[in-house]
């Protein structure tokens, strides 16, 4: 649970994933079971990444200019940045979010209580969160205490990142920038408004002002791209499908045994068995004879009618019950208040026996059902 929350922070800055190698003989109480498919996949992402942003092709900097780059790179990312900016990321944005979780969600509830989630649903937030304090009082609290769990091992992350990002930096701005152009940087570095800008800058993209901003942005985002998701899931369904064994000639298929190392006949054993399941599946809803614009027009106009009348008859059945219901409520008020009014009192509870009163061949009471 640890790594993906740690992760996801890291990628926030902007850095890439680190893999620390393990030492002999330490254990990391934090790697799941199953984490080496995880490690596996984070190993294939980082490889495409380094393919991505290979510079193997560019030429080594000037050392005149890497050495002033380097003095540009230390003064715009100086030391503590990083932690800067992940302590302000930490306190300012995920512990609002704790504190605004309401509690358990429904489906949680249920899981844990056994009740029906939809019997859940229908319960006040106030029930909810009283649920919530009985079966997890530290709800809240936990969220608390997983970002001062998390603050030093992020402080130890900033620390291994820093120098591997001013390295980065101090490359980048060599080839940028030329001497000239990095000694004018770097002496207005050296004056106060200089020194105060690059102390400022790098831990300026956590400020308040910059998060306000550009979450702010996200609906207009999410709007302008979801804005017309019939065309958007057209296009995506028109993108080529990957191929299923049915769809592989001979050929291919005898291409892909050789490649796997299997014989042919279990490649088409599989796909045939793949072919004979999918008669098999369940219909999903999502088929094609679901959709009313592939009825034919005679049976579509029934079912629309006979839809319509059971509507209405359902209305009128709810009208109807309402009814009742308000008739009733009416009359048990009614003969309330006259019964009050003609000064009925709820009969007397009978006096309990002492027990020398009670003969020995009493009948004993009923046992109180279990």
């Amino acid at each position: 649970m640890l790594k993906p929350i740690i992760a996801a922070l890291l990628m926030t800055t902007a850095v890439p994933a680190l893999a620390v190698p393990e030492q002999p003989g330490m254990v990391d109480v934090t790697k799941d079971p199953v984490d080496a498919a995880g490690e596996k996949a984070l190993g294939d992402v980082m490889s495409i990444f380094s393919k991505m942003f290979d510079t193997s092709d560019q030429p080594e900097p000037e050392p005149a200019r890497l050495a002033l780059a380097q003095v540009t790179a230390a003064k715009l990312l100086p030391d503590g940045a990083y932690s800067k900016i992940m302590d302000s990321m930490l306190g300012k944005m995920l512990t609002p979010l704790f504190e605004m979780m309401p509690g358990l969600t429904d489906a949680q509830i249920a899981e844990t209580t056994g009740a029906p989630e939809d019997t859940v649903a229908t319960l006040s937030e106030d029930k909810k969160a009283a649920v919530t304090a009985i079966i997890d009082p530290f709800h809240k609290e936990r969220g608390k205490q997983m970002v001062d769990v998390m603050k030093p091992l992020m402080t130890e992350a900033m620390a291994i990142i820093e120098p591997a990002m001013r390295t980065g930096l101090s490359r980048a701005y060599a080839r940028k920038f030329t001497a000239a152009q990095l000694t004018t940087i770097n002496g207005f570095f050296t004056t106060p408004t200089g020194a105060a800008f690059a102390q400022e800058s790098f831990a300026l993209q956590a400020d308040p002002e910059v998060m306000q901003a550009t979450f702010k942005a996200f609906p207009a985002i999410m709007g302008s791209i979801f804005s017309d998701q019939a065309n958007l899931k057209a296009k995506f369904d028109a993108l080529p499908k990957q191929r299923t064994l049915k769809d592989l000639s001979e050929t291919e298929l005898k291409q892909l045994a050789g490649l796997l190392g299997v014989e042919i006949q279990s490649l088409a054993d599989h796909r045939d068995g793949l072919a004979t399941a999918s008669t098999n599946t369940p219909e999903t809803g999502e088929e094609p004879w679901y959709a009313e614009e592939n009825w034919q027009s005679a049976a579509r106009s029934k079912a629309t009618k006979l839809s319509d009348a059971y509507v209405k008859a359902n209305e009128k059945s709810e009208a109807a019950y309402a009814a009742y219901e308000d008739a009733q409520v009416a009359a048990i008020d009614e003969a309330r208040q006259r019964f009050l009014a003609q000064g009925w009192k709820p009969e007397p509870a009978p006096e309990p026996m002492a027990a020398e009163d009670i003969p020995d061949n009493a009948v004993p009471p009923p046992a109180a059902p279990k």
